[in-house]
């Protein structure tokens, strides 16, 4: 008769082993998290500048072959790994990016500021339900993603041009936005020129 062995739940079990003497085992274990949605620490989402943090992954366990019943498969405690008492590890999911590209505008002096902003978010294996300024969807993204220039003057030089993601939930975002990290372009910082006064001819 094989021996009956008892597996901490940290050592990796191999998905299938076997010899003459043992028969065989296979580990079907498959793990979930507890939840499909990003992470913060302490809650705080702030557009995507938050700090990620880990969830719980809930395993279960499952060995099957001809000598599974020789095996016990325990927490590091030494109880043992059942449906009522599941192994519980952590893992972190990390949110999607969207760059947040203001357009380029130039102004001189004697035309005024701007009276509006635009850009286009971008970013990689974005869904049309994701970006729809990019693919339009019937479901697009939650909120609105905005532009502005707050610190723009009549004065000659470059000025940044802000994307803002504006979630229905608020600063702290809703359940879809949290899921996403929206940055500004680097060109953003120079988006806006003021040009010198140029007089009517």
């Amino acid at each position: 008769m094989a021996e009956h062995r008892r597996i901490p739940m940290m050592v990796r079990i191999p998905y299938s082993t076997s010899d003459a003497a043992a028969g065989t085992v296979s580990n079907n274990t498959t793990a979930d998290y507890v939840d499909k949605n990003v992470e913060w620490q302490g809650g705080v989402w702030n557009q995507g500048r938050g700090v990620v943090g880990d969830k719980n992954v809930k395993y279960t366990v499952d060995l099957t072959g001809t000598d599974a019943t020789n095996y016990d498969i325990v927490h590091a405690d030494g109880t043992a790994v059942t449906p009522t008492n599941p192994y519980v590890g952590k893992g972190r999911i990390t949110p999607k990016e969207i760059v947040l590209k203001a357009d380029p505008q130039e102004r001189w002096i004697n035309e005024g500021l701007p009276t509006s902003y635009t850009g286009t978010p971008m970013g990689e294996n974005l869904s049309h339900n994701e970006v729809p300024e990019i693919v339009p969807s019937d479901t697009p993204l939650p909120g609105t993603i905005d532009y502005s220039s707050p610190n723009a003057r009549l004065r000659v030089g470059y000025y940044a041009v802000n994307g803002t993601h504006k979630a229905q939930g608020g600063a702290d975002g809703d359940t879809v936005s949290r899921n996403y990290r929206f940055v500004e372009d680097p060109a953003n910082d120079t988006a806006l020129y003021i040009g010198p006064y140029i007089p009517d001819c």
